[in-house]
């Protein structure tokens, strides 16, 4: 028996600021790990491939996306592996009137080879037979929006105790559970997963399941030798700029399931300030100048940044302060940035000491033009490019 197991594909998924240019570019990058799992589904005959929830990142994806996936999913099907999913939390429409897009894929699958394509958006148990004639109950648990503690960790129990009294029904060889929740105990970036209620593994799992096959945590790790999270196939923001990416093969060995990490190809993520990236600090708030941009550009030239590269740069400066984006721009062009963004602290400007107001008879022109833009009603990247324009220009009357 070999099954693959992968799950939070979010296909169409992109950050936030990216333009739509690099969108297609974007999509690419998770539809090509989707199809590095399925060449290698079909190279080894796979009798299953597992999908624990969350197949696009919205719940109505684009026609492209739609579309690719459906390619993946044909040749996958063609060549005789049955594909196994369960709705996580962006696979169903919040309006339980409108049916899912994957609906449509299974019922077209189902029609030409039955139970060839399951989606599950309910609760429920499934029993197949593999190529060597092997049969496999599989509890499928898609994502449940909770409502208090109690209540949804007790229904999850239950629910499970259920189905796996069903599964045990047919006599089966191996059970494994497929769930798109949050395990207690479970590694998480950050606040995503606020709005869910952890349950205790041995909610979804006792010792008559062989595998539990999990989805809804982005980062690849095992809760303990039978129950793993696979993870996101790419790096869906910049808090899992540090996680590698897997796929999981889960095979028989002496009568049981054993599993691998195969590991993906993922688009670099930097954030810098970094020591990983050679870029300890970014704080020109200890510079007089207000065009900092060349001071800027100094601190990045030890930056060891991949070719096609998403960089996020995080730098501090002081509200008189700024920095020319174009110049920035030419600089991660010619390092092979794919795409860049800024996320500047602006901090407020020291107060003059009693010594400098007395001795300082006039303000400079430049002085007064800060003065004059920060008073007008201009948002902070307004503001910025008028400063830029209005220097460039004063110093081409002068000369400089």
């Amino acid at each position: 028996m070999l099954l693959i197991h992968t799950a939070d594909l979010h296909l169409g998924a992109g950050l936030a600021r990216m333009p739509e240019s690099l969108r297609e570019v974007r999509l690419r990058d998770f539809l090509s790990n989707l199809e590095t799992i399925a060449d290698f589904a079909v190279r080894n005959r796979a009798d299953f491939v597992v999908i624990a929830g969350d197949v696009f990142e919205r719940t109505h994806p684009a026609s492209d996306v739609f579309d690719s996936f459906a390619a993946v999913l044909s040749r996958l099907l063609s060549a005789g592996v049955r594909v196994i999913i369960v709705a996580g939390n962006h696979d169903v429409p919040k309006l339980r009137t409108r049916p899912p897009y994957l609906r449509a894929l299974e019922r077209i699958a189902s029609a030409h080879r039955p139970d060839s394509l399951i989606f599950a958006t309910e609760p429920s148990v499934v029993t197949l037979s593999t190529r060597d004639g092997r049969k496999v109950a599989f509890i499928l648990m898609p994502y449940s929006y909770p409502e208090d503690k109690a209540s949804f960790v007790a229904s999850v129990r239950s629910t499970f105790r259920a189905l796996r009294e069903r599964a045990e029904e047919s006599d089966p060889d191996f059970i494994v559970c497929v769930a798109h929740l949050l395990v207690e105990g479970a590694k998480t970036h950050g606040a995503v997963y606020k709005l869910d209620i952890p349950v205790p593994l041995s909610c979804i799992s006792d010792s008559s399941v062989s595998y539990v096959a999990l989805g809804h945590v982005h980062t690849y790790q095992e809760l303990s030798r039978r129950a793993v999270y696979s993870g996101s196939i790419e790096r869906v923001s910049f808090a899992e700029e540090e996680d590698e990416k897997f796929f999981v093969v889960v095979r028989e060995e002496g009568g049981d399931l054993a599993h691998e990490a195969v590991r993906l190809k993922t688009r670099p993520l930097v954030t810098l300030p970094s020591e990983r990236w050679g870029v300890p600090q970014l704080d020109l708030t200890v510079h007089s100048a207000l065009d900092v941009t060349d001071l800027l550009l100094k601190l990045l030239r030890s930056a060891v940044i991949p070719r096609g590269a998403i960089v996020r740069l995080r730098y501090r400066l002081r509200r008189s302060q700024f920095v020319r984006g174009e110049k920035l721009a030419r600089f991660f062009e010619a390092r092979g940035v794919l795409y860049w963004f800024e996320e500047p602290e602006v901090v407020a400007d020291a107060p003059r000491s009693h010594r400098e107001e007395t001795t300082r008879v006039l303000p400079t022109i430049y002085d007064l033009l800060e003065e004059y833009v920060r008073n007008l009603l201009l948002d902070e990247e307004t503001r910025r490019l008028v400063i830029e324009k209005a220097l460039e220009l004063m110093r081409q009357v002068q000369g400089e």
